[in-house]
């Protein structure tokens, strides 16, 4: 699916940026070979090495998703540009004041060029950047106040891979330990890669500090890489995993129920889908519960077994922030930040790293999140 969408971006940027210009005839074919090819990466990676996500060097990942990743900049600047000349048009009928070249697509080509390959270099730079730490106070209507102040620490998307290797990774534990949190949960998308390439790699998380624990859910990625094996691994490194499980914590004389769901896409692989009510069975009612899901849209059947709170990532925020209505609509409007879905609470998280199939951020940083939990004001 993801081929067939880049290869329209790439013919939408022939048809309407190279086939106008007044170049000779054999320019215009390199062009078009050359937008061609952009676009079909992921297939030419998979056909080369077997894998979209392939085990070479990371400046020659990084170097492959720039190309990649500023033709589909290019397609968006392409459309903005008709969008406005489209909107001069009709403003030259009313008020015939914009001169005639400036309406001429052909004059826009080398702009939009230069433009996207310079904000392509911004976006790869912003995509590997270190995550920063980001700290959210979230009011919960069900909040014990016993755990007022209660300090969760929430990352998601990892993608430890040959773009996020052990130093990476061995850097963010560092940064997450220094934050103190009282529980670190992990929404998924942790890695991407075969255990025989990436053991090495994941190996700091079994550095992760946190008095009360450390829990994941799956993401969609893991299933691509024999998740049923990754999950021993996980458990190998003293992360608790939650596929459709709870557990429950005591603390300060109450008590936490901590539940995660698997993803979706399980079923394709013939495993368990995402069943908030099988995570939660038998779970104490009384309890501050906490549900994993890597979709945010998980909220909806959430809200309905009684979770206070649900951590999800899977949206990168919307990873270009010309994309983030985008993104938004396809995850029926969760993107990043603290939604209220009945008496529930979703935090969605920008992600703590992206796919190496497409390392671009821009102005959508990745993050970690420090959440500081609280009760409701005391009624009087």
């Amino acid at each position: 699916m993801i081929h067939l969408f880049t290869t329209v971006l790439s013919l939408y940027v022939i048809l309407r940026l190279v086939l106008p210009l007044r170049v000779a005839p054999r320019v215009k074919v390199a062009l078009c070979l050359l937008a061609l090819a952009c676009s079909m990466k992921l297939y030419l990676l998979r056909l080369i090495y077997g894998s979209i996500v392939p085990e070479i060097s990371r400046s020659a990942m990084l170097a492959l998703g720039y190309v990649h990743g500023t033709l589909i900049l290019l397609t968006i600047l392409c459309v903005m540009r008709d969008i406005l000349l489209l909107c001069l048009r009709g403003a030259n009928r009313i008020l015939p004041r914009v001169p005639r070249d400036i309406l001429s697509p052909n004059r826009w080509a080398a702009l939009l060029l230069i433009l996207s390959l310079a904000l392509g270099v911004f976006a790869v730079r912003q995509g590997v950047a270190e995550p920063l730490i980001h700290e959210v106070d979230v009011t919960l209507p069900g909040m014990p106040r016993a755990l007022d102040g209660l300090r969760v620490l929430h990352a998601s998307d990892l993608h430890i891979s040959r773009t996020f290797p052990r130093e990476w990774t061995a850097a963010l534990v560092e940064r997450i330990n220094a934050s103190r949190p009282d529980i670190i949960l992990l929404t998924g998308d942790m890695v991407d890669g075969t255990i025989e390439d990436r053991a090495r790699d994941v190996a700091p998380l079994a550095g992760l500090k946190a008095r009360l624990g450390v829990y994941m859910c799956t993401g969609n990625h893991e299933y691509h890489w024999d998740w049923p094996a990754w999950k021993r691994a996980f458990e190998a490194l003293g992360i608790v995993v939650l596929e459709n499980a709870h557990v429950t914590i005591a603390d300060r004389g109450t008590k936490i129920v901590v539940a995660g769901v698997a993803d979706r896409i399980a079923k394709r692989f013939g495993l368990p889908m995402p069943d908030p009510a099988a995570a939660l069975a038998g779970a104490p009612k009384d309890a501050l519960r906490v549900m994993l899901a890597h979709r945010p849209q998980v909220v909806y059947d959430a809200t309905k077994e009684g979770v206070d709170l649900q951590l999800s990532g899977h949206t990168h925020g919307g990873q270009l922030a010309v994309a983030r209505l985008l993104v938004k609509l396809m995850n029926e409007g969760f993107l990043s930040g603290v939604y209220a879905v009945g008496d529930t609470r979703l935090h969605v998280t920008n992600g703590t790293a992206l796919w190496s199939g497409f390392p671009m951020r821009l102005l959508v940083p990745c993050r970690f999140e420090l959440l500081t939990l609280k009760a409701p004001p005391a009624s009087n």
